[in-house]
């Protein structure tokens, strides 16, 4: 079994059967920290196109952390089914060794039903502490610290595997190097609000409801001086999104914490159906994650579906 396979973007692989992937973990059920989920091991022997390499990637209060032999799945997403039900839908990291390259003439398919795995033998929640184990929480001891060489390594890599076009690498350092030295690309700038205490707005919103997000100052009304509205945070990323509209996916009620490892209680909010973060402000990050939106970032529209989504890395 390879640990590296060079993986490409737009290459298909096939998920290897469970024991295969079992006999690389360590008994924390993790691969050089990165931990393997009974929600991955319900797709062993599917098969799935490549999203991108995984060489860097965002963690929560960590900022831009670097992996190795590791990619992302196009639209493979955890479903929280052995976590307690958390919403967030994470886009999981596959290390190389846990798949195989299929036949050339192999097809991609989405995620198909899968039989539950009756038990695991990895620890999944601390009943003492409460505290869940995932993929999520376990990046800091997956990942490394890259630093300014390792950072533009990554970056290289990205072009050389297809993770981006030549002009999408160009234009991300361009608005990087903007952010960094400037403070603000173009006209573009963070989100501060004056409120020492801000505001619940419940819509009742329901999946297929279609919803235009408001304007930067519609928003501001709602935050605090750290741009966070109920400790939530309106990122540079958001922007992107203003004025568009779009369906709901879902409430969100749920979800693992990725810094406390806890699940946390969410009100009032809701994901937004195609909209991923697009990585525009953090080097180009390819997580993907599902942004969650306050219904006071939301308004009804009235309309029987949304003008289009947008997703990951528009740049």
């Amino acid at each position: 079994m390879m640990r590296s396979l060079g993986l490409r973007k737009g290459e298909v692989v096939e998920v290897r059967g469970l024991d295969e992937i079992v006999s690389t973990l360590d008994g924390q059920g993790k691969m050089d920290g990165l931990a393997f989920m009974p929600e991955m091991g319900r797709l062993c022997g599917q098969r799935f196109r490549v999203h991108a390499r995984a060489d860097r990637t965002c963690v929560e209060h960590m900022g831009k952390r670097g992996l190795h032999d590791t990619v992302w799945l196009e639209d493979v997403r955890c479903d929280g089914s052995a976590h307690d039900g958390c919403e967030i839908g994470c886009l999981m990291f596959w290390k190389e060794a846990w798949l195989k390259r299929a036949e050339a003439t192999a097809a991609a398919a989405a995620p198909g039903p899968a039989e539950p795995i009756s038990s695991w033998p990895f620890p999944i929640r601390d009943e003492a502490t409460g505290k869940y184990t995932c993929q999520s929480t376990s990046l800091e001891g997956a990942t490394k610290h890259l630093g300014f060489w390792g950072n533009g390594l990554t970056h290289l890599r990205d072009l050389y595997y297809g993770n981006v076009s030549l002009a999408r690498l160009a234009k991300t350092l361009f608005i990087y190097a903007s952010l960094k030295l400037r403070g603000h690309y173009k006209s573009i700038r963070d989100i501060r609000g004056d409120l020492t205490k801000t505001p619940t707005e419940s819509l009742e919103l329901e999946p297929g409801e279609v919803v235009e997000v408001k304007t930067p100052d519609e928003i501001r009304s709602t935050l605090d001086v750290n741009g966070k509205n109920r400790g939530m945070l309106f990122t540079l990323d958001l922007l992107d999104f203003c004025g568009g509209r779009y369906e709901v996916e879902k409430r969100i009620d749920r979800c693992i914490d990725e810094g406390t490892s806890e699940m946390r209680s969410i009100k009032s909010s809701v994901i937004l159906k195609g909209v991923t973060c697009p990585g525009t402000y953090r080097r180009g990050c390819m997580r993907c994650t599902k942004i969650i939106w306050r219904e006071a970032w939301v308004k009804r529209t009235g309309d029987a579906k949304a003008v289009g989504t947008r997703s990951a890395n528009i740049v």
